[in-house]
């Protein structure tokens, strides 16, 4: 049961116009990326490096060559530590000085993977994400913040002496006259 040629050019016919509705309702999608994160993370400067060992042990770990760290410990590291003058340069000349945990490949990669987290401005990464020893340390919830913490928080003194407003009064108007006369 062949088909005529007239029933192949109305199946034709059909296909084509039911293609011309579907490409005529298509549209073409358009993706602008910007990148939202504004502010602008400050770089902290550090003066001993053995300091910051003893406060960081994944850190330490990574440093002294003990274990070849997984690519989410290295990855939480450097996210820290490029906000650390001399981090950069500490995880790439690590990576290369322990040639028998990492290749020459993986220096490479990490040297693209560093300028590209530093180009997109990524945030430091929460200890608690890639740290292996993060319910074992002593630390605020990243690297950098452990390092060179930023906002200290000083418990008050709770013996505040209160004064009468006319007392007060008295006695500033006292203080203002010894400093004038």
């Amino acid at each position: 049961m062949s088909k005529s040629i007239k029933e192949k050019q109305k199946e034709n016919e059909k296909i084509e116009n039911n293609n011309e509705k579907q490409n005529k309702y298509k549209t073409k999608k358009i993706y602008n990326t910007i990148n939202t994160k504004t502010k602008k993370i400050k770089r902290v400067k550090i003066n001993s490096w053995s300091d910051v060992k003893q406060k960081c042990e994944l850190l330490r770990v990574f440093l002294e060559g003990e274990r070849k760290l997984h690519h989410n410990e290295i990855f939480g590291l450097s996210l820290n530590l490029i906000y650390i003058d001399g981090g950069e340069k500490r995880i790439l000349e690590t990576i290369g000085k322990y040639k028998d945990l990492y290749s020459t490949e993986k220096q490479e990669k990490w040297k693209r993977e560093i300028n590209y987290s530093k180009k997109c401005n990524y945030a430091p990464m929460n200890c608690e994400k890639f740290c292996v020893f993060a319910s074992k340390c002593k630390h605020y919830k990243n690297l950098k913040n452990t390092v060179a913490p930023g906002n200290n928080i000083y418990e008050l003194n709770n013996n505040d002496n209160y004064l009468d407003k006319k007392e007060g009064y008295k006695i500033l108007v006292n203080e203002i006259k010894k400093v004038v006369y």
